[in-house]
Formats: C-alpha cells, structure tokens, sequence
C-alpha cells in the first residue's frame, strides 16, 4: 500500500520495564499510569491519523532499517543537513538504523532534490498528481503487515529558495516517511505544524514522538487502543 502527505506549499518516533520496587520482605510492582502525558496524546494524533488518503488508522512503521540515497550531492547545505538529521533520529531510535547508501541499488528510499516534475519522472511517478501544489512530498509503501518498506522524498529546491525552509522541508518529509503520517495544528514549534513554518530543529515534543514510534513495543499494525496500553507503561 502507498501513503503520500505532502506539505503544502503555502509561502509564506524497548519499552521502559516498570521495575519492581524492591525492599528486603517484598516486592510491589508498579501499575500503569491511568491518563497519557502530552506527548503521549499527540503521538497519538500524529501516529495514527492520516493527513491525505485513507487507510487504517493503524501504526505503520519500518522493521528493517533504512538505506538511504541521493541522487544528487551538490546541494551542500541540504547534504549536510541530512546527515545531520540522520545522526539525530539514530540517537533517538530504539530499533532501526538510518544510514545513507552510494549506490540506488542498495537503497530502500530516495531523498531527491530538485524539482517535482523529474522526481515523479525518475523516482516515484505515483506523485506526479501531487508534486505541482507542494514544494516537499513524502511517499512510502507498506505491507499487508504495515511495514513499511520503500519511500521517497522531494524537497523542491527552485519554488522553495530559503535554505532555511528547505531543510525544514527535508526534516519534516523524511520523519514522516518513518510512519509518522499527519500534521497538526496543536503546536506551532513542531516538526509536524501543519501551516507553513521553516522550523530547522526537532521540538522537545518532536523527540518523544520519535522516540514512541521507534520503541521495539510499538509494533507495525497496532491499533490505538493496543498503543494507549503500551504508552500507560511508558
């Protein structure tokens, strides 16, 4: 199955065991939280609902880790960035690995930049329908399992000038392409805000919800109510 969620282009992520308290005559194991924190909701929000098209609203995330290529190197600042970026999602992560590839056949997903018309051409011709109203795209396919297996991304370099708004577009697409499908209008420092921002660096919120989605019990095809269970626990 496919998933696209584009970003317009107005201008303008192991389960912490709850130890047992432990005293010299008995052990009392402590019970799981009863209400989910903030981030615990908007991982919630963010995780399971889908900005664009329709499919279950349940958890699709990557098993295997993700190889990444890009095409074209000689957009310094955006090739600095994604290393960056890639650095800190690896930091962040508690199952799979990010990394990037210098051949396409290695790869399992494509960070092209450029502009839409040859990324839906070379890459992804699914988008072609899409890749005129936004100036960045993400795209992946899942499984029957919902894990997802391949991607790409797009990030618009000509309509899109500011180097500041084109690595926000980078950071957004490629955090989205681990599963994490929706926008929001709940916070405007997040990765995730759905009006335009150029926001270049993960928002304290940002890092939980990667964290959550990365978590070894957070598993392909949960639903929510499988997800509140594990996150009372966390």
């Amino acid at each position: 199955m496919i998933y696209v969620t584009p970003n317009r282009f107005l201008y303008v992520a192991f389960m912490m065991l709850v130890f047992f308290s432990c005293s010299k005559d008995q052990e009392e194991q402590a019970t799981p939280k009863e209400t989910l924190t903030a981030a615990q909701t908007y991982f919630l929000e963010v995780s399971l609902q889908n900005e664009f098209g329709s499919s279950s609203n349940v958890i699709k995330k990557w098993v295997s880790d993700i190889k990444i290529f890009l095409p074209d190197t000689s957009y310094h600042d955006l090739n600095n960035e994604l290393d960056n970026i890639i650095a800190e999602l690896n930091d962040l992560s508690g199952t799979i690995k990010i990394y990037r590839v210098h051949n396409q056949a290695e790869a399992n997903f494509i960070a092209f930049f450029g502009n839409g018309t040859t990324y839906a051409a070379q890459y992804e011709p699914n988008a072609a329908n899409y890749v005129n109203a936004n100036w960045g795209l993400v795209w992946i396919y899942w499984n029957s399992r919902y894990e997802i297996y391949k991607g790409s991304i797009y990030v618009d370099v000509f309509r899109t000038q500011e180097q500041a708004c084109q690595r926000h577009l980078l950071r957004e697409e490629l955090t989205q392409g681990l599963g994490l499908l929706n926008d929001s209008d709940r916070y405007p420092q997040s990765i995730f805000y759905q009006p335009w921002t150029c926001t270049t660096d993960y928002a304290e919120i940002d890092k939980k919800l990667i964290q959550y989605h990365l978590n070894p019990l957070i598993k392909p095809g949960m639903t929510r109510a499988q997800v509140i269970e594990i996150l009372k626990q966390l």
